[in-house]
């Protein structure tokens, strides 16, 4: 039996150890997915678990702003930390604008889990 000419060097087995990882990565993406964890994947991207939470953010911001600037606003979502809010008026928004700071705070300790930074108001249709 003869001798090969050349024989593999430690760096000829690392490049074939990083192209079999990358092979075995490749495959592993591109078999099948269980359905939950793609569904638990789309509805975490999408947001649809958000809507629930949307319903205690109303409660929240009805409680907290009392029962006559909640009739005049409706509470859009959060996003990135920013709670939207739509005002009927401007004068009432102006208020609002004032007040928020104490706002953010009792919806801190209302819900912690929200994780509200900030409230943008905007003056438009309210029902």
């Amino acid at each position: 039996m003869e001798k090969p000419l050349i024989q593999p060097t430690a760096d000829d087995w690392k490049y074939i150890a990083q192209r079999r990882k990358k092979e075995a990565a490749r495959l592993a993406a591109r078999s099948p997915k269980p359905i939950g964890k793609l569904l638990a994947r789309l509805t975490l991207r999408r947001g649809y678990g958000r809507t629930r939470s949307v319903g205690q953010i109303e409660a929240a911001w009805k409680e907290i702003v009392g029962e006559f600037f909640a009739g005049c606003t409706r509470v859009g979502g959060v996003r990135r930390g920013v709670l939207r809010v739509t005002v009927d008026n401007s004068a009432a928004m102006q208020n609002l604008v004032y007040a928020a700071p104490q706002f953010i705070e009792k919806m801190k300790e209302s819900l912690p889990e929200s994780s509200i930074k900030d409230i943008k108001f905007h003056v438009g249709a309210t029902r």
